[in-house]
């Protein structure tokens, strides 16, 4: 009979203490966070920002956009151009500033590309990549 009383109150002991261990890790932790959000506010109230990738301005981009149109109107003025003095000088010069508005649009852009020095040639097919890559990115020019 002894027995039957100590397995019962043993139990029933058990019962009574262990959610209170669980509870008391659930406020724990809920007052964790609600340090961590009075100490950056932001982060309660969007908390998915931090995650995001910073933001390019879009003025930025904007004029990184014109200034590509406007080399790209450059370079087919050039070509276009039969009788221009040093058109292969003023070719590689224009295809030259290109190619650096390009890595630099897209770098803006998030796009990986291989560090090139800027009298270093790009070939036509890496500048088609890179053009594709930022028309389908939206970048207009």
């Amino acid at each position: 009979m002894i027995y039957w009383m100590l397995l019962l109150w043993a139990v029933a002991l058990t019962l009574a203490v262990w959610p209170w261990g669980y509870l008391t890790a659930r406020r724990r932790a809920r007052e964790r966070r609600r340090r961590a959000e009075a100490a950056n506010p932001t982060q309660a109230i969007w908390p998915d920002r931090a995650r995001r990738a910073p933001a390019v301005d879009p003025l930025v981009a904007l004029e990184v956009q014109i200034r590509l149109a406007e080399l790209a109107a450059e370079v087919q003025l050039v070509e276009s151009t039969p009788g221009m003095y040093a058109q292969a000088h003023h070719l590689r010069a224009a295809l030259a500033a290109y190619d650096a508005m390009l890595a630099q649009a897209c770098a803006l852009a998030g796009l990986p590309f291989p560090g090139q020095a800027l009298t270093t040639p790009v070939p036509e097919e890496e500048r088609e990549r890179r053009e594709l890559e930022l028309s389908s990115r939206g970048w207009h020019w």
